[in-house]
């Protein structure tokens, strides 16, 4: 049972309409000092940006809207009103969600452009031929236009993401945006601002090659927080939800900061600019546990996100990135072209790029030269883990019904169970799979069977002599986990004892914590637990 909501603003995920939003009271995180960065010279500006799907960029492209459109009433009380000189000016304003275009055939696509078009053209007060391509209408629309216009296109690649498996549509859409995105080029003088935004990052190779006067901010460290909430914006803005939470009988923890430190590890942790320390929550994900009365859960999956990126991982054999972190070259995210992904010579790079473009994979460290790449949170690296896993299971085996099982095992202090639960799980997968680099896919199997659980577990946890291979926490219970392949459970209890693995989690042994020290021995020939022994310091 979750806590009772008082009077507080509503929170809302659905909407993405920045008046909607103002005039139903609804929370509205204040994004506009970026806005005004963006839009407080005169001349034509031209910027594009990259965030994965679900964080918000399309109510940051109706802010823009009703910006240029001159509602300063809708404006009130925000940065941009309060702490700066913008006048409010009203342009006439064209913006086009691309992702509400339909896809189906290219027939569909074409024509639904055309009417999407024309139609945004109207609303501006002109008539334009709706029988004429997309790019002639608006060539005529801008020169005849009395007043520079400002152009917005979000989701920029939603139509050719949509039809990656039909190449010679994509390759048909790709040719037409093109050509819309030339007119836009060539009329510059009639342009008083243009915003495009998408899922991936755009390629200097691809449609957008004519125009190299896009301000690319994907990267740049000054809009690293203009998208998620940062964690100063969270306690803000959520401070009531969080203080209701932990006043009421249902909350589990002592402190503000207990709590905090849970919410960042589940959503936080998205890093956009390798020249910025900084991170941000998924704020359809912050929403939803607001709204749902502070309960953890996996909101991920439940918001449509597009499952390009973990059907690409899944072919190209990525089981590691349960436990390891990629180095990509950085000419990965330069060059990207999402038209690429279906070529058979397609390189491992570019889908460690797309990873990082849909939300799977963020920046850990990175220079100029290249990225690491690591999962954001427990959120994502639960949700993806439970995927790829799933994908080498044996048909009937059921990952979540086995993670759920064992994590209660474990949190109840019962090996003996957890050990059969355990070799029940790695029957689960095919003799070849476990037959290759044995002992390491051992071990990638085991991690990713409590990440996928959401438990927290860390993988090769820093001791003061060397590194465990797993470390399991429960609420009443850790677990100092080492695993053998053909090799004694003895040998690797003896190897947590001799190198100390377990010393850092001595003071939570004070506090009533149990720790298990727990060596497993594998037997490849027979694909089973062979010995496994048990010792509580």
């Amino acid at each position: 049972m979750g806590y009772i909501k008082g009077m507080k603003k509503p929170i809302t995920t659905r909407i993405s309409d920045f008046e909607q939003l103002i005039y139903t009271n609804n929370i509205y995180v204040d994004k506009t000092s970026y806005i005004y960065d963006m839009v407080k010279q005169k001349g034509a500006d031209y910027y594009f940006i990259s965030r994965p799907r679900r964080y918000g960029k399309s109510l940051f492209c109706s802010t823009l809207e009703y910006l240029f459109r001159g509602r300063r009433d809708l404006f009130k009380g925000l940065y941009i009103t309060e702490h700066t000189d913008y006048s409010f000016e009203e342009y006439p304003v064209l913006h086009l969600n691309f992702a509400k275009l339909r896809t189906q055939t290219f027939e569909q696509f074409y024509k639904s452009f055309q009417e999407m078009v024309a139609t945004k053209i109207r609303d501006n007060g002109s008539f334009v031929s709706e029988e004429d391509p997309p790019s002639i209408m608006l060539d005529k629309y801008l020169l005849q236009s009395p007043k520079n216009v400002v152009i917005i296109i979000d989701e920029f690649d939603a139509p050719i993401i949509d039809s990656i498996t039909d190449k010679e549509k994509a390759n048909k859409i790709r040719d037409e945006f093109a050509s819309f995105y030339t007119v836009i080029k060539n009329t510059g003088e009639k342009v008083r601002f243009f915003f495009l935004t998408g899922v991936t990052k755009l390629s200097n190779m691809s449609i957008f090659s004519k125009m190299n006067n896009l301000n690319d901010i994907s990267m740049n460290p000054e809009y690293a927080t203009a998208f998620g909430y940062t964690e100063e914006e969270l306690e803000e803005n959520f401070a009531e939800y969080i203080e209701e939470y932990l006043t009421s009988e249902d909350c589990p923890y002592e402190n503000r900061k207990e709590l905090i430190t849970d919410i960042r590890d589940y959503y936080d942790g998205y890093r956009f600019s390798f020249r910025s320390d900084e991170k941000v929550y998924n704020p359809v994900s912050v929403g939803k546990f607001f709204s749902n009365g502070c309960s953890f859960e996996n909101y991920w999956e439940s918001t449509g996100v597009s499952s390009l990126a973990v059907e690409m991982a899944k072919r190209y054999d990525l089981i590691s990135l349960v436990e390891e972190k990629p180095d990509v070259g950085i000419e990965a995210f330069t060059s990207f072209d999402i038209s690429l992904l279906t070529e058979k010579t397609l390189r491992l790079s570019s889908i460690y790029a797309l990873l990082y473009y849909t939300g799977y994979l963020t920046i850990a460290e990175g220079d100029a030269m290249g990225l690491t790449l690591a999962f954001p949170n427990r959120e994502i690296s639960s949700s993806f883990s439970a995927s790829l896993v799933t994908r080498y299971m044996e048909k009937g085996a059921e990952l979540g019904s086995i993670a759920y099982s064992m994590s209660r095992t474990l949190e109840r202090g019962e090996i003996r169970e957890f050990i059969t639960k355990l070799q029940q799980y790695y029957e689960a997968f095919p003799y070849d799979l476990l037959y290759k680099d044995k002992e390491k896919t051992y071990q990638i199997l085991f991690h990713a069977l409590f990440v996928a659980s959401g438990s927290d577990v860390y993988v090769e946890d820093h001791g003061l002599r060397g590194r465990a291979d797993n470390v399991i926490r429960t609420k009443s219970h850790v677990y100092i986990c080492e695993l053998k392949v053909d090799g004694k459970a003895e040998n690797a209890i003896k190897q947590i004892r001799e190198r100390k693995y377990y010393a850092k989690y001595l003071p939570l042994a004070e506090r009533g914590i149990k720790i298990h020290l727990l060596g497993i021995s594998f037997s490849s020939e027979k694909r089973m637990i062979e010995d496994y022994k048990e010792e509580l310091i």
